[in-house]
């Protein structure tokens, strides 16, 4: 190899690892966030209920794979999203028996499982009941694979005291509901 092929394969290989769009590619996809948005009411016991479940962290995906826990059932059953670009899916549940819901995203370096979130059996109410063991887990934005265990008010919010500046997805350990929350 000559001095000047040596000096060119050098240089491209420094560029190659100070760019930010090269330093990005080989890695899986970030976890895909799950937001219950809006679940209908049966209209009378044994009715199918619509869910709307809105997914954040979409940006650079291949595919993705719903699996979908019934309360009750030994395992999952799977679905793909066909459309996941839309930033949403509907699908039905069973009024009578609460359900699960993990998205796992794939690239072409692999795959990446996310949180659960789970939409409540219609006879246990909207209300939540009020906990005070309750836990969340906040995820940072900016930063969305690494995780900060919080703990709960006295009333069952998130306490967000102990968390630095930024904006969080907050994630309720014990139903898997989502929310955002900003943090001053």
């Amino acid at each position: 190899m000559s001095h000047k092929s040596l000096k060119i394969a050098v240089t491209v290989l420094i560029a190659m690892l100070f760019s930010p769009l090269v330093a990005a590619q080989g890695q899986p996809p970030q976890a895909i966030v799950l937001e219950v948005e809006k679940v209908t009411e049966p209209a009378q016991p044994g009715d199918l209920r619509m869910v709307h479940i809105k997914m954040h962290g979409i940006d650079g995906l291949d595919r993705v794979v719903i699996e979908r826990l019934r309360q009750g059932a030994r395992a999952p059953s799977r679905f793909e999203v066909y459309d996941f670009q839309k930033g949403y899916f509907e699908t039905d549940v069973d009024a009578d028996r609460s359900t699960q819901f993990t998205p796992i995203a794939y690239n072409s370096y692999g795959s990446t499982r996310g949180e659960p979130v789970t939409v409540a059996a219609a006879s246990a109410g909207i209300a939540r009941p009020e906990t005070h063991n309750a836990e969340y887990t906040a995820y940072l934005v900016t930063h969305p694979h690494t995780s900060v265990r919080i703990p709960a008010n006295a009333d069952g919010s998130p306490d967000t005291s102990s968390l630095a500046q930024g904006v969080y997805i907050v994630i309720d350990k014990a139903d898997g509901s989502v929310s955002k929350i900003l943090v001053k």
